[in-house]
Formats: C-alpha cells, structure tokens, sequence
C-alpha cells in the first residue's frame, strides 16, 4: 500500500498538531490537504478491535488525549521520512471548509461528504458502524451503501441514521433542517438529558424535517417537524453557487448568506428579523439581504 507523498517534511508535527485539534480552517489549503491525505492513508489499515463498544465519558477526554499523542508520533516519523510501525486508532478526523469556500472528500468506505463554506464535520470509522458529527454548517451527505455499517450523523442534539442514501443537512448549535435528496433515513431528536431518542421519524426521499431543542416552560425540550414536501434541489443549490429562500426568517437567512460575503450583513433593524425571504441569490451577491437587514428593500426577489 503506497504511502502518500510528502511535502510538509519537519512541519508535519506542527501542522499535524493543529489538525488534531480541531484548527484545520486555519491552515493553508494545501497544508490542509496534505494533513488529510495522510489521515485518509492511516484509514486504510485494519484497526484492533475495541474491548467495548462504550465509553465513560469520564475517560473519553484521557483516552482522546492519548490517541492524539500517538497520532502525533507516527506524524513526527512520518514528517522525517520514517514508516510508522503501527498506524493510530484515531477518535475521529476532522473535515472543514472556509469562509466562502465549498469542498469535496471521499471518505475510505465510498461515501462522500460535500461541505458548505464554514462548515466542520468529525468523522469516524469503526468496524459496526459510520458516526460523524456536524458541528456547525452544512453538508451534503452521499452515503455508500451498507447494511451492516450504519451511516449516522449526529448535529443539534439529534440524529440521522442511514445505510444507502443522500441526504443535505444544515445545522446551528440547537437546530438542524435535513432534506433527503434520495432513499429514507431515519431522524431522531434526542432529550437533552438522557440523550435517548425523544421523537423519531422517517423521512423520505424529496422531504424535509427540522429538529433540535427549544425551549418550553423555562426548559429545553426536543423537537421534531412533521416531514414536509420540498424540491431537493432548492437544498443544495449552494453546490452550483446558489441560495434560494422559500419564506425562511431572515434572521435564520443572515447566517447562511454571511458564509460567502465578503462584508457581513448586520441585522440593525430588529423588527425585520421575522421578515420572509423569497428568491434565487448568488452566493456572495447579498446586497438585498442587507438593504431588508437595515430596515429597507424587498424581501422577495424573482431569479
């Protein structure tokens, strides 16, 4: 199995140490690239098996920390043009796009992630099943099939759960909207404090849903949106440099815009912010976002 090339030499452990860490949208693309060329080579190898499938949390933040030590050993060999001599069983790698910039990785099963500009997705791999996490953002999930190897996405307290499918998610830290672009999934909004299903749904093929926590009586409770018919394509019209808005809040379209502006659109007039959205825009192109943000302009816009 051929080992990929090279090119970061002794910064390898410098560069390796901030992609454990989670600060992978700070490095140079092609530093990036190369951290996760390497990560995507280890992938490959066949890894031991685990004593149990659970972890205390207690132990996870030693146990993470320790992995990510070794992971910095085999980098540190690698970096000096030595083989390691047994890859690492990583926690998880970290994939994450830019402001303004869209990406495309092709995990080690097949399966490919699409991620929307400032977007953050953990992923790992074990021998029973596939686990990411959507931490912030959005992404396009192309799920490689596999029976016996469930595809699960964790994002805003709940999960989605598939075998073979495709499926776009847009997620805050409390919400999360899915679309399925293709096949049936399974959704579920976790309780906050047993993080057990709390409702759960199927969604089909050109539905959406929308899940998380929200408060009800001074506390947070779990909900789930009754599955609703959507064109697919609306949802990720960011691939092909679009955003389309049918009737969305403006101060939940204000994050998604200020993704790829180059001038952040401010919300200075508050009573716009439940003002509905309508139109095509391209990515980057806000200006009218920002004309209703600041108390003026239209709020719908034909393409």
């Amino acid at each position: 199995m051929s080992r990929p090339s090279n090119r970061l030499g002794r910064r390898a452990p410098a560069v390796f140490e901030r992609y454990l860490h989670g600060e992978s949208r700070e490095l140079h693309p092609e530093d990036r690239s190369e951290a996760e060329a390497f990560w995507s080579w280890l992938d490959k190898f066949e890894r031991p098996e685990e004593a149990s499938g659970y972890r205390t949390p207690s132990r996870w933040p030693v146990l993470a920390g320790g992995l990510i030590a070794v992971a910095l050993v085999v980098v540190s060999l690698w970096g000096l043009g030595a083989r390691p001599f047994a890859p690492p069983s990583e926690p998880f790698v970290t994939y994450a796009s830019g402001h303004g910039e869209n990406r495309s990785i092709t995990l080690s099963d097949g399966s490919r992630l699409d991620l929307a500009a400032e977007t953050r997705v953990d992923v790992a791999y074990t021998a029973a099943e596939r686990r990411l996490v959507l931490r912030s953002g959005e992404a396009l999930f192309t799920v490689a099939h596999n029976a016996r190897r469930p595809f699960i996405v964790s994002a805003a307290n709940g999960e989605v759960r598939a075998i073979g499918t495709a499926f776009d998610i847009r997620a805050s830290a409390r919400t999360a909207e899915v679309t399925i672009i293709d096949g049936t999934v399974e959704v579920a909004a976790n309780d906050e404090n047993t993080r057990q299903p709390a409702k759960e749904a199927i969604v089909r093929k050109g539905n959406r849903v929308r899940f998380g926590l929200r408060t009800d009586g001074g506390r947070s409770a779990a909900y789930l949106t009754q599955p609703e018919a959507v064109d697919p394509g609306d949802a990720i019209a960011w691939k092909r440099g679009l955003l389309i808005f049918r009737g969305e809040r403006l101060e939940n379209v204000i994050p998604i815009v200020n993704r790829y502006a180059d001038r952040p659109v401010t919300l200075t007039a508050p009573d716009a912010a439940g003002t509905p959205i309508f139109g095509v825009f391209k990515t980057g192109e806000v200006e009218e976002i920002r004309a209703i943000a600041q108390g003026g302009g239209l709020s719908r816009k034909t393409p």
